[in-house]
């Protein structure tokens, strides 16, 4: 609802500032919600949870409530302490309200911003089972040929290990009841990049995102994913093939974040399993190191491994409030009967505070890197990147602040050839 006047509830419900459950709701009771993570920098929107969002005008403004299902969040049945951040925006006047009163060099939905909501004393998740089988029946009745009849079963199992640990299976998958893509005309030289929309994938997908995948963190050109889930279930030529199981263990263990999966597709020729696995360990309070290894590949038929490392060294208190994060990622991938120019890797540095906001990074992709189950927007590329932003507050004549600024982008390939640059400059 990024243009209404809404509310906004994020639970910390693990109480570690980097990763919550976001919930909002506007004055006509519209509601949306998004899991968050790396501390309000990358939202995943698709995630759909189950919850109950009200609202209605009254004279003096308006009002809402939401109701949303224990079932629904993960949370460590142990601790009666929840972070809660609380947001209130103004649409018409442009205006910001918290509570807690946030740091204003944070984004919107910074988790290390929230406050104490304590006395969750006795609450549960059930038994932690859930299970979603499906039947579908038919018949085909052509004029000239005898009735044959249709049936196919499967379903989905989902079970908590622990509170933060989920293991999943779905069994002959069927994804008939998603929500179909909206069209897009590319007038690009580059593929379009699909949200997830099902459920099994979404379930745990910020666990796998790697390097500088994010929304205020990804490079111009876009973002490198080792992993991109829109890959499973479908061939080369992007036709939709069945996947007969695939099972998965995602959530988090102490300091580790963990996603594991396997993915076993109907695939004419080629490999027709798939597997990833992603592992980070969280650093002091918002930086972490991890690496994620996947084996198959859903491009061509070749053997495919991709094997990558990546920082993320981050603060909220640099020269007290302030923001500023490094991070650096570097990728390798074994193609069979490829060798060479098959490596990639990038550096970035962000101060995205009030008064000065800036980041300038920089990151390279080989000719032949290739990531079987991932997505690359372009390959045989060097990349540099900045921008800058100053926004003094100077509360006189009815304006608050002002902004002005600029951002450049420049690639070439590894001849050095210019293969696009461009300039942007912001005067107010």
């Amino acid at each position: 609802l990024p243009f209404d006047d809404r509310m906004h509830i994020i639970l910390d419900t693990f109480l570690d500032g980097r990763n919550a459950f976001f919930f909002e709701v506007n004055p006509l009771g519209s509601v949306g919600d998004a899991l968050v993570s790396d501390n309000g920098r990358s939202n995943n929107t698709s995630w759909e949870g189950l919850f109950v969002g009200k609202s209605r005008i009254t004279e003096e403004g308006w009002e809402a409530e939401l109701s949303i299902p224990f079932k629904t969040l993960s949370f460590n049945p142990q601790s009666n302490t929840w972070g809660l951040f609380m947001n209130r925006m103004l649409e018409t006047k442009q205006e910001w309200g918290s509570w807690p009163v946030a740091n204003i060099n944070m984004p919107e939905a910074a988790v290390s911003d929230a406050g104490r909501i304590t006395g969750l004393n006795g609450i549960t998740q059930g038994i932690g089972l859930d299970i979603a089988p499906y039947i579908i029946g038919g018949l085909d009745d052509p004029s000239d040929e005898n009735i044959s009849y249709k049936f196919n079963g499967g379903g989905d199992i989902y079970y908590r290990v622990t509170p933060s640990l989920k293991a999943s299976l779905s069994l002959n998958t069927d994804f008939a009841e998603i929500e179909a893509d909206s069209r897009q005309i590319n007038l690009s030289r580059f593929n379009i990049r699909l949200q997830e929309k099902r459920n099994f994938f979404l379930d745990g997908a910020d666990l796998y995102s790697f390097g500088m995948e994010g929304r205020r963190t990804e490079p111009p050109s876009g973002k490198l994913s080792p992993f991109f889930s829109r890959r499973m279930g479908l061939d080369a030529e992007g036709s939709s093939i069945s996947i007969n199981y695939a099972a998965k263990v995602t959530g988090r263990v102490n300091k580790f974040n963990i996603g594991m999966l396997h993915v076993n597709e109907r695939r004419e020729s080629g490999n027709a399993n798939s597997s990833v696995a992603r592992v980070s360990y969280n650093l002091g309070e918002l930086s972490s190191i991890g690496m994620i290894t996947t084996y198959g590949n859903a491009i061509n038929e070749l053997d495919n491994l991709t094997t990558g490392i990546d920082l993320n060294l981050a603060t909220a208190k640099f020269k007290g409030n302030k923001s500023l994060a490094l991070k650096l990622y570097g990728i390798k991938s074994h193609t069979e009967d490829i060798q060479g120019k098959d490596a990639a890797w990038g550096a970035q540095i962000l101060y995205p505070n009030d008064f000065i906001s800036f980041k300038i990074g920089h990151q390279q992709i080989g000719k032949n890197f290739l990531a079987g189950l991932g997505f690359v927007p372009r390959t045989d590329i060097k990349e540099y990147w900045g921008e800058i932003t100053i926004g003094p507050r100077i509360n006189k004549f009815g304006v608050r602040q002002i902004s002005f600024g600029g951002e450049f982008n420049y690639v070439t390939n590894f001849s050095n050839q210019l293969q696009s640059q461009s300039l942007e400059i912001q005067p107010f």
